[in-house]
């Protein structure tokens, strides 16, 4: 009993914490929510507040920079007419200096001319001149042609000379040509020769290396071979082997998580149920505290309606009943009246009439004209002229009759129609 009793007490005292924790929470979160609803309203007003001085600060700004751009225009614009007036005096000097250049390119064009045709003189000239000396040079050699007879000679014999001197050389020549060609065949065929020897060895040597490289090769791989196929039933028996201790050891853990995991999903499970019950019970006794206070709300709100309709629907009496005594009370003084009197006031309501109507119409037309229509004649001074007086005298007769209050005319009879108007 003492140990089920100590557990008993440290669940309630466990629940009764969680209980605690979960109200004080609330009242956290609740004050956390006023505190930055009420941060945020204040800046809100601050940033609005910023906000407006910034505009005036714009605005102030605004006018100042208008200020100082008009100024700065203004020594601008004085700046562009005395520029103006510097490039108008400019071009005038620019166009006296232009003429004087002007004059100097033309004497300058003239002369280049005359030198011009000085150098055709010139050339005319030259071509004379040569032609001239051509002609004695052509003479010349004439009588050069004339005595070549002895140059002839002279050319012969030297030409005999050369020719046997060059015959000589090609002989020479052909001698040294042929031993030359003869020592390059015996080196060339020496070197053949031996680079066939080579060739033959390599070959045998080459084919005695690869017998031995594939003898190595088919004995290495024979041997891995056997190798491999003892390796992978040691492996095959090794992996059986830990595979069965795999599962075992997968059976155990299972077994023993399986058993923690139900342990603490049942201690949370009756955590949970049991902040749910407090949750629940606490819910289920604020939503029937509301619903009982909407009812006192609605009983309340029904009294304060039923005590509120019940005053305007005697007021409304109070007033319908007044109504009804002054219309009675209108309408009997009017019979008393005699008939000729009765017609003239009928006749004047119809006039009345008539004036309201028409100003009514007037009034929508400007008004339509004012928003765009144009199509619609505008109402004309005197018309307006005549509604008004007649208006003015409907009143009076009313005001005369009594059926027409002193607040609703301020003096009639004292308003003229362009006051009126």
């Amino acid at each position: 009993q003492r140990l089920v009793r100590g557990h008993l007490g440290r669940l309630v005292a466990t629940n009764k914490r969680a209980y605690l924790t979960m109200v004080c929470c609330i009242i956290q979160k609740t004050w956390r929510k006023f505190s930055e609803r009420r941060r945020q309203t204040f800046e809100e007003r601050e940033q609005a507040r910023s906000v407006a001085i910034m505009k005036c600060a714009l605005n102030v700004q605004r006018y100042f920079r208008g200020i100082q751009g008009r100024q700065r225009f203004q020594i601008f614009d004085d700046e562009r007419q005395a520029q103006r007036r510097r490039v108008r005096a400019a071009v005038v000097l620019q166009s006296f200096a232009r003429g004087e250049a002007a004059k100097k390119l033309v004497q300058t064009v003239r002369e280049a001319r005359l030198a011009k045709l000085h150098n055709a003189a010139t050339f005319i000239r030259k071509q004379y001149l040569r032609h001239r000396y051509h002609f004695m040079f052509m003479r010349m050699i004439k009588d050069y042609k004339s005595k070549s007879v002895y140059a002839v000679v002279i050319q012969r014999h030297v030409r005999g000379l050369l020719a046997r001197r060059w015959i000589e050389n090609q002989r020479s020549s052909a001698a040294e040509s042929i031993w030359a060609a003869t020592e390059i065949q015996r080196i060339w065929r020496g070197n053949l020769g031996r680079l066939y020897a080579d060739a033959f060895f390599e070959q045998v040597w080459s084919r005695e290396l690869a017998a031995a490289r594939m003898q190595r090769n088919i004995r290495g791989w024979l041997v891995r071979c056997r190798i491999r196929v003892v390796r992978r039933r040691i492996a095959r028996v090794e992996f059986d082997r830990a595979k069965a201790r795999y599962v075992a050891a997968q059976k155990i853990q299972a077994w023993l998580r399986g058993t923690l995991v139900r342990h603490v999903l049942d201690n949370r499970r009756r955590l949970v149920n049991n902040s749910v019950y407090q949750i629940q019970k606490c819910w289920r006794g604020y939503f029937l505290r509301c619903k009982l206070w909407l009812k006192v709300l609605n009983k309340r709100a029904t009294s304060i309606q039923k005590i509120i309709r019940g005053f305007l629907v005697r007021r409304r009496k109070v007033a319908l009943t007044q109504k009804v005594s002054l219309i009675q009370r209108s309408y009997r003084r009017f019979h008393r009246l005699p008939k000729e009197e009765r017609q003239w006031r009928l006749e004047q309501m119809r006039t009345r009439r008539r004036a309201v109507t028409t100003i009514r119409t007037r009034w929508e037309d400007f008004k339509r004209f004012k928003q765009g229509r144009p199509d619609l004649p505008p109402m004309t001074d005197d018309e307006l002229a005549v509604a008004t007086a007649q208006l003015v005298e409907s009143a009076a007769v009313l005001e005369h009759a009594g059926l027409l209050a002193d607040n609703d005319w301020d003096s009639p009879r004292s308003a003229d129609p362009t006051a009126a108007k």
